[in-house]
């Protein structure tokens, strides 16, 4: 059987709903240098607010939207009155939070409400681990500061990727998935949502299970946007939060050399500090005690974190084997300038991220009746790169990032005219935004 042959096997294609589009990414306007920093531009350009006791909740437009030409990409973003960074969602209070995710719900809702908007998505992407040189990119890291990206997209920006094109890629391959959502989904409504139920007696009130077009577990919101007024909402997604984490560090001590004396996972004496691999048989070892305490695990997570415990390798040890496959098929010693190339693209498909990753996002599609039934979901990230965008209850959107290229003046007034149309209607709503002149 061909490689493509092998990919074309994955559950991922065998699923009736697997869509995926292209969007291209370009800067607003011409980039000169770096794009700026985000609580700075925040700061200086923000395009709406609303005053806290705490914290101001701004928003912002996006220096590079993901939603192409003719799509919404806004930004909201909780910034505290000290200026002090706020990485994630615990580090709000639960009402701080829900505030924010209020006014993201309701900026997604006036969104899709535009026309010629298909669907929209809004959530958050979110790493532990420190921001440090590293080959692989990141999602969002410290010191960078909690933000929710709120985004709607046209048929007319999605372009539409073959199955057929995909399978021919390895690289595209990788990038249509995590590799291992399956093991995530797994552990997270085999572990974490029981335990969830059991500290929010009325979550069964708030969230129904249910299975997206794309095939995966996910959550309707029950009462649809009420259910952003619903107090415990904001405090089940910091308990997802630290649940996550704690089982994140459970099972990564199955992994990797763990200090006990220090209470930290040991990293390597490098620049990106990652975490040091178990040899094989430690890591089985591990996996099976992890196993016998686990009871309630199923099948395919139980075979999953065997398999993951066997095939585990150090990342040095992917790097010089794929570059040695690229340099078998040019017939030559591979250049400086393609060395570095290629390192950030084997990074980025076979380097799991060090420490815990994930995406929050909330998605939507226009309903003929004028409804809207939001669809959540939280995705662990392990290899891939991408973000709610990816994570979406709907189409898989594949950002190609090119901030060479930017809009045009025509095409960034139709954007600006957008944006204040949107943030004038969610006004009427949120009466607490004001909307800077």
């Amino acid at each position: 059987m061909t490689e493509a042959g092998i990919r074309g096997h994955l559950p991922r294609f065998q699923k009736e709903g697997f869509k995926v589009a292209q969007v291209l990414n370009v800067a607003r306007e011409k980039v000169e240098g770096k794009l700026p920093s985000l609580m700075d531009d925040t700061r200086a350009n923000y395009l709406g607010r609303i005053e806290g006791e705490g914290e101001n909740i701004y928003v912002k437009a996006v220096a590079s939207p993901w939603t192409g030409e003719h799509g919404i990409h806004l930004l909201v973003i909780p910034d505290r009155k000290d200026h002090s960074n706020v990485p994630g969602i615990t580090d709000l209070s639960s009402e701080a939070l829900g505030s924010t995710l209020k006014l993201a719900e309701s900026l997604a809702y006036h969104i899709l409400q535009q026309p010629g908007i298909s669907e929209v998505d809004f959530g958050v992407n979110h790493s532990r681990a420190e921001l440090r040189r590293t080959k692989k990119s990141i999602l969002a890291s410290f010191p960078q500061n909690l933000h929710i990206h709120v985004t709607g997209y046209t048929p007319e920006d999605m372009k539409s990727i073959s199955t057929e094109d995909i399978l021919k890629s390895s690289e595209l391959t990788g990038r249509t998935e995590e590799a291992l959502y399956a093991l995530g989904e797994g552990l997270l409504f085999g572990e974490i949502v029981p335990e969830l139920r059991r500290i929010f007696p009325l979550f069964d009130s708030l969230f129904s299970e249910m299975v997206d077009q794309r095939g995966r577990k996910r959550f309707k919101i029950n009462d649809g946007r009420g259910g952003f007024q619903n107090p415990d909402l904001p405090k089940v997604l910091q308990a997802i939060d630290t649940l996550a984490k704690k089982k994140y560090d459970e099972l990564a001590k199955c992994f990797f050399e763990f200090d006990s004396k220090l209470s930290q996972f040991v990293t390597k004496p490098d620049e990106a500090a990652r975490y040091v691999l178990l040899p094989i048989e430690n890591r089985l070892r591990n996996i099976d005690e992890y196993i016998q305490n686990h009871q309630n695990l199923s099948g395919g997570v139980k075979l999953g974190l065997k398999l993951l415990a066997t095939l585990a390798q150090d990342e040095q040890t992917v790097m010089e084997r794929e570059l040695g496959i690229l340099a078998q098929r040019k017939g030559r010693t591979l250049t400086e300038a393609e060395q570095q190339t290629y390192t950030g693209q084997i990074a980025n498909r076979f380097w799991a991220y060090k420490d815990l990753a994930y995406s929050i996002v909330w998605s939507a599609k226009k309903d003929g009746a004028g409804e809207i039934n939001w669809i959540f979901g939280f995705d662990p990230k392990v290899f891939t790169i991408h973000g709610p965008h990816q994570s979406s209850a709907f189409t898989n959107k594949l950002v190609e990032r090119d901030i060479s290229q930017h809009f045009t003046n025509e095409q960034l007034q139709a954007a600006k005219m957008r944006e204040a149309l949107v943030l004038t209607q969610t006004q009427k709503e949120i009466k607490a935004l004001e909307i800077k002149k």
